[in-house]
């Protein structure tokens, strides 16, 4: 059994795009913006690792707060950063959609990449969630500061490649800022899980 990490997959929803007909310059500019967004700030949160495809990113994050407090940021902020970027101005807004798990991921021999159960829900876990939303599995909130979080129960969903027939996703809406005093300043790490 490998090492468990969070694991975030972010899915482009491109129809605006295409029902705007844009260029394909403009495309890219657009796919530039969020990426160069999306890197910035996992690696502000501690990411151990990006890959980037043609549908949207995975990210690896040792603690499972630091990859929900991402994912809720990265929602708001690309938001943000389409309205306010004058590059982007005319564009319409392309949504993401968040997926977040928490589970074993091995590292392939070449360094090159992970596999596991992490990585392989995280992706249909992404492409259940709603526009520019987070979604998440139980065991992510097993692990999390729950207290800290909105979040309710969107009901239990069949996610394509899962050994179970049925996982229980929920929306994370919110991270309350204004954390209780005993909190430590730090989210928690995968070191700190197993003690």
């Amino acid at each position: 059994m490998g090492p468990y990490f969070a694991v975030i997959s972010t899915r482009l929803h491109r129809s605006p795009l295409e029902a705007a007909r844009l260029p394909r310059d403009r495309i890219a500019v657009l796919l530039g913006e969020y990426k160069y967004l999306a890197e910035s700030m996992a690696g502000q949160y501690g990411s151990l690792h990006s890959a980037l495809a043609s549908e949207g990113h995975m990210f690896l994050f040792e603690s499972p707060d630091a990859a929900l407090q991402y994912a809720l940021r990265l929602v708001e902020a690309w938001r943000l950063h389409n309205q306010s970027t004058p590059a982007l101005s005319e564009t319409p807004h392309m949504p993401i959609r968040v997926g977040c798990c928490f589970g074993e991921c091995i590292q392939l021999q070449t360094g090159e990449g992970w596999v596991g159960r992490g990585v392989d829900l995280a992706r249909p876990v992404a492409e259940a969630a709603g526009l520019d939303e987070v979604y998440t599995k139980g065991n992510v909130l097993d692990v999390a500061d729950l207290p800290l979080y909105d979040f309710e129960e969107m009901g239990s969903q069949t996610l394509q490649g899962d050994l179970l027939p049925h996982r229980t996703l929920y929306r994370v809406m919110g991270f309350n800022e204004a954390a209780p005093a005993s909190r430590s300043e730090r989210a928690p790490t995968r070191r700190d899980l197993a003690a």
